[in-house]
């Protein structure tokens, strides 16, 4: 008995970070399944408009009819040339800025590091590290094929981290 995905519109902005090289076959589907979730006709789905992972991620986005996709350039590249549509274009800024920009413009972000624990000067990571300084609830799909999704409570100057793991 195969279970259907119903779309839940829980988000009017969902931002996406990812590797520059790539997400692998697991993430893939994570990734299909989380937008099959959550994206839904009308909602913006932000991305940096890099190699990689935002590709995949663009791609998936556009199999789901009414997805409003917004691309966020950085100064390290244009806009991709390939055939992908983007509802709107921000401007361009430089990568980390426009990282925070994606984080603060969504209301739910999606990650898909290359590695299995947090690197230090990694764009995704840092993007990672500031949606959680800015309490986004956060689903973060591991290489290994794991996904995590945290919502980081700010309370009186700590964070409490509340996390559900789905294997």
């Amino acid at each position: 008995m195969s279970r259907s995905i119903v779309p839940i519109r829980l988000f009017d902005h969902i931002g996406f970070t990812g590797t520059r090289k790539g997400i692998n076959f697991s993430q893939q589907m994570l990734v299909r399944r989380v937008f099959e979730t959550f994206l839904t006709s009308g909602v913006q789905f932000h991305h940096g408009c890099c190699r990689g992972a935002d590709i995949s991620a663009h791609m998936e986005a556009e199999r789901i009819d009414g997805v409003h996709i917004v691309g966020h350039p950085s100064t390290l590249q244009s806009v991709p040339t390939t055939s992908k549509v983007y509802w709107e274009v921000r401007p361009v800024e430089p990568p980390l800025t426009r990282n925070r920009t994606i984080v603060d413009e969504c209301q739910y972000l999606v990650a898909c590091p290359g590695t299995l624990k947090e690197v230090l000067r990694s764009g995704t990571w840092a993007t990672i590290r500031y949606a959680r300084s800015v309490s986004r609830l956060t689903t973060i799909i591991w290489p290994n094929g794991q996904l995590e999704t945290y919502h980081y409570l700010s309370t009186g100057g700590k964070i409490c981290r509340t996390s559900t793991r789905h294997d």
